[in-house]
């Protein structure tokens, strides 16, 4: 984390923050809570549009979950080409690509202005003496994280471009819903479409083209910056 960045306040209960649901998982209750997260998590920011959180190859030596704005993750392939491996919304975590070498094997990049809140693995260690269960917690979201990629990996290389954005905003769009509610059904892209495209392995133009297509055939209402899903995307025609 870049030393220029100064801290947020440190009274906030977040009720969306994953390290605070491991906390409520494991019976502690608010005053117990807050007293975990003020001795061993921290608030940092905000890190402005563009503005790195790490680098590839920097040492890994805590985990972070978004606490308000988005973080995208991004790579370079063998081949050259840049390639955006994840986006994260408030409340997720982000930074376990470090895990197993202690080094990220990405850079975290803050699409706009964003606050983190950062555990470091020896704050987690002393956590984990106290409440033992907390280490099942983050097996426990560790292997959706990693279930969410494999199903994002089937996805990129096994549909057509039509599905893959429509799942791709149809994801973003049950993301939100948890932690907004149920009743909605319209999603700001604080990505670009050139984010997109490097996600989902196409082109700026061809994604522009493609929500065109799905805002005319009725699956979508494309807006500007923001998205209202009408349609599931497992109605998709294939032919989009």
């Amino acid at each position: 984390m870049s030393p220029k960045l100064r801290l947020v306040k440190h009274h906030h209960r977040c009720a969306h923050c994953l390290f605070r649901r491991f906390f409520v998982n494991v019976g502690l209750n608010c005053d117990e809570i807050d007293r975990a997260g003020q001795t061993t998590t921290t608030n940092i920011g905000p890190f402005h549009p563009g503005e790195y959180l790490y680098r590839t190859g920097e040492p890994c030596k805590a985990l972070y979950v978004v606490h308000a704005g988005t973080v995208k993750t991004e790579t370079v392939t063998f081949d050259g080409d840049l390639h955006i491996s994840g986006f994260y919304l408030t409340g997720e975590l982000f930074g376990a690509d470090g895990i197993h070498q202690r080094r990220f094997a990405t850079d975290a990049i803050a699409i706009e202005k964003t606050w983190v809140c950062e555990l470091t693995f020896d704050n987690w260690s002393i956590l984990a003496k106290d409440y033992p269960d907390l280490q099942t917690q983050l097996i426990s979201e560790l292997g959706r994280v990693i279930a969410h990629k494999e199903y994002e990996t089937l996805s990129t290389h096994h549909h057509l471009l039509g599905q893959r954005l429509m799942s791709f905003l149809t994801d973003l769009l049950h993301r939100v819903r948890e932690r907004q509610g149920s009743q909605i059904n319209e999603i700001e892209l604080t990505m670009t479409k050139t984010d997109i495209a490097r996600y989902l392995g196409a082109t700026p133009e061809s994604i522009s083209r493609m929500l065109g297509k799905l805002n005319k055939a009725g699956y979508i209402v494309n807006s500007k910056r923001k998205i209202r899903i009408l349609k599931d995307c497992s109605s998709l025609d294939i032919a989009i």
